[in-house]
């Protein structure tokens, strides 16, 4: 007879450093799976950021490249009728006297009828003094959510998109004012485009950038560069902590010569992130861009303006139907002037009294 081996089991230090060894892969596991899950959630958050930035960025350069068209600006009629650090306020026919997603097109405000200031209530940023027969309604981009003036941290929690982790954020709204033909009285159509991060400072008392920056004319010399509003000290062409503190609308006396408008657009995460203590734990996108705005000088004497569009029947004249052509050059000979026609085929050059050829 064969005596078979006698089989044994797993000897207690056996079992033990298996033990050790099952623990160890399944914390790296684990810690593989946490470091994952923090990476999508700060993916995330990001994301959410750069999608509010890129809408309020988008919007607002969209609205402002129509400010001051389809205007009276020698009858009193301005281009920007407000340039504060976080709202603008302009004139400019932006539904182009067509309807709009189911609204119907407004005109200017009529100064006979009520509401006819912006904001309708507390301290009037602009308050036409007559009524104008043109179609350029009034829009404002601001974060005043309570309709006071004034931006300030009154303006934070009255809405329900703020009701948020984060409390740098406000709602960014669109106001359009203008008179409505079929009822004959002004109206006041209110949006909200986007959550933003308002005039909150950082955790070392530095403050964010503001929501619009203006580049004017402060010569009357249009060979020299434009100066930055509140550039002073020093005048760097930048605006430090200092002078983002101190920032002041833009007097009504020089809103005529602002050229070019500057929107720095800061959005930050719902929720909290421990990655970002430096920010009060919230993940943070910045975007800007600049528009050049069609202004009137009070001190240029005419304007050169008109439009190009394909005349399909060939007769001379424009017709219902017939499209302006955008992006031709429009060029003054002998002035040294020169533009692109809009997505309209609309143009329009401020000039000193002349005479001008105009080619294209």
């Amino acid at each position: 007879m064969t005596k078979k081996p006698h089989n044994q089991g797993f000897t207690l230090v056996e079992m033990a450093l298996g033990l050790v060894i099952v623990s160890v892969v399944l914390i790296a596991f684990a810690g593989v799976m946490n470091v994952m899950q923090r990476s999508s959630a700060s993916t995330t958050q990001y994301a959410g950021a750069q999608q509010n930035a890129r809408v309020a960025l988008d919007f607002i350069t969209e609205n402002l490249r129509a400010a001051g068209s389809d205007i009276e600006a020698y009858n009193g009629q301005p281009t920007l009728a407000h340039a504060g650090p976080y709202q603008v306020v302009f004139n400019g026919d932006f539904d182009r006297d067509k309807t709009v997603q189911g609204q119907t097109p407004l005109g200017a405000i009529s100064a006979a009828q009520s509401p006819s200031t912006y904001p309708t209530s507390g301290t009037a940023l602009y308050a036409p003094t007559r009524s104008y027969s043109t179609g350029a309604e009034t829009i404002a981009f601001t974060l005043d959510s309570n309709q006071d003036g004034v931006v300030s941290s009154a303006d934070y929690g009255d809405d329900a998109e703020e009701d948020t982790p984060n409390p740098h954020l406000y709602v960014l709204k669109r106001y359009v004012l203008g008179q409505d033909a079929g009822s004959a009285g002004n109206l006041v159509r209110e949006s909200n485009v986007s959550l933003i991060r308002g005039p909150v400072a950082y955790v070392d008392g530095t403050n964010p950038p503001p929501l619009f920056e203006y580049y004017y004319n402060d010569d009357n010399d249009k060979a020299t560069p434009d100066k930055l509003w509140g550039d002073d000290n020093p005048e760097d062409g930048a605006l430090d902590d200092g002078e983002i503190a101190a920032l002041s609308p833009v007097p009504d006396s020089l809103l005529h010569s602002v050229r070019r408008v500057k929107v720095n657009v800061v959005a930050e995460a719902l929720q909290l992130n421990p990655k970002h203590l430096d920010n009060d734990g919230f993940v943070e996108v910045r975007m800007s861009s600049q528009v050049y705005i069609r202004n009137v000088d009070i001190r240029e004497a005419a304007m050169v303006f008109g439009v190009v569009f394909y005349d399909a029947n060939g007769n001379g004249t424009r017709d219902n139907g017939e499209s302006g052509i955008p992006k031709v050059k429009i060029v003054l000979d002998g002035s040294g002037r020169k533009t692109l026609t809009d997505a309209f085929g609309e143009y329009v050059i401020p000039v000193s009294a002349g005479t001008f050829n105009v080619t294209e």
